[in-house]
């Protein structure tokens, strides 16, 4: 966690609402610390609290490949959609303040969604290899530098020779005759 901590793009305090209060009661009351990391949300009660019914001890995370980020219609608010589900409430001091969480959050989502992506590719190519087989599969040249990278390195350890195609660099138009 400290780890996590000291990487974080953006770090605060926010109030996170709760789901299930009381009519008397400041749905708005728990304090949690948030950090944002390589495309997750983490979050962690800034003391010992209970939010929903739950006594929040521990860090929570959220991979923001799984959830919509809005801007809360008035206020300095920052509402977290997920697939299904209950969405997350937070607030800031200001208006200013949750236009930058939900900046970040925003990015935080563009970032685990790229690497949802390049995790469904690399499924997707260890299941094209096993039904083809190793021998004869060859990646899309659309794949990812990473990827070819490690099929490289794995051809590597295989013993297999690769011949790379050296393509001469691209010519200049020639300029128009007056």
């Amino acid at each position: 966690m400290e780890e996590t901590m000291k990487e974080a793009q953006l770090m605060g305090t926010l109030r996170r609402k709760k789901n299930d209060h009381g009519v008397f009661e400041d749905p708005w009351k728990t304090k949690v610390i948030c950090w944002i990391n390589k495309g997750y949300l983490h979050m962690k009660p800034a003391t010992g609290v209970t939010v929903d019914k739950k006594v929040m001890t521990g860090q929570e995370t959220f991979d923001m490949a799984r959830w919509k980020v809005d801007k809360a219609e008035k206020g300095a608010k920052v509402l977290l959609v997920p697939e299904s589900g209950d969405p997350i409430r937070l607030r800031a001091e200001t208006e200013e303040e949750a236009k930058m969480w939900h900046g970040k959050l925003g990015e935080a989502r563009v970032v685990a969604s790229k690497r949802a992506k390049e995790a469904d590719f690399q499924k997707s190519l260890k299941i094209a290899e096993a039904l083809v087989g190793p021998d004869t599969f060859q990646p899309s040249m659309q794949s990812s530098p990473e990827t070819h990278k490690a099929l490289a390195k794995r051809d590597q350890e295989r013993g297999a020779v690769h011949l790379q195609k050296t393509l001469p660099p691209p010519q200049q138009p020639a300029p128009p005759q007056q």
